[in-house]
């Protein structure tokens, strides 16, 4: 299948794990995929698993003038941009009582100030492309709190809406 043959699509937190896998299928379903991550080796090592269809570039979500680099490059370099999975994400171990503040402001910088930052500067590419589609990744966790994880919980919440 090809469903996304001719597509060109970002794809945040790509280094491993479900970003990872997201990139492969979407390479294998045609689509131009950039993979993009803070871990330059691992993003890297999967941009070369993929192959010709994939390219990563160095990306922190949390810094709004990347995302704006990022999209200002993927229009130059494609002319368009469909797609943007906003997965990137981190897990900070904590109770509501134990976890610091620069963890909680970590763990909400990176799940949904990086969802909205993406969002913000994708859709106006969409729309001068003629439309796209935003996944933002969420997490059971945002329905169904733990207590051992309640940074992760509650960012998770906030970057579905």
């Amino acid at each position: 299948m090809a469903r996304l043959s001719g597509k060109v699509i970002i794809i945040t937190g790509a280094a491993k794990g479900l970003g990872a896998a997201d990139a492969r299928m979407a390479a294998q379903e045609g689509a131009q995929v950039i993979l993009t991550d803070v871990d330059e080796e691992a993003g890297r090592t999967v941009a070369l698993e993929i192959g010709g269809s994939a390219k990563f570039v160095r990306h922190d979500v949390t810094q709004e003038s990347e995302w704006q680099d990022l999209v200002v490059g993927v229009m130059r370099e494609h002319g368009r941009l469909d797609g943007l999975v906003n997965n990137a994400g981190i897990v900070e171990a904590g109770t509501i009582e134990s976890t610091m503040e620069d963890e909680w402001r970590r763990v909400m910088a990176v799940s949904a100030d990086g969802s909205f930052f993406g969002c913000k500067h994708a859709v106006t590419a969409m729309r001068e492309g003629g439309g796209g589609s935003i996944v933002n990744m969420a997490s059971l966790a945002s329905k169904r709190g733990q207590a051992r994880f309640a940074a992760y919980c509650a960012a998770k919440g906030r970057s579905k809406r």
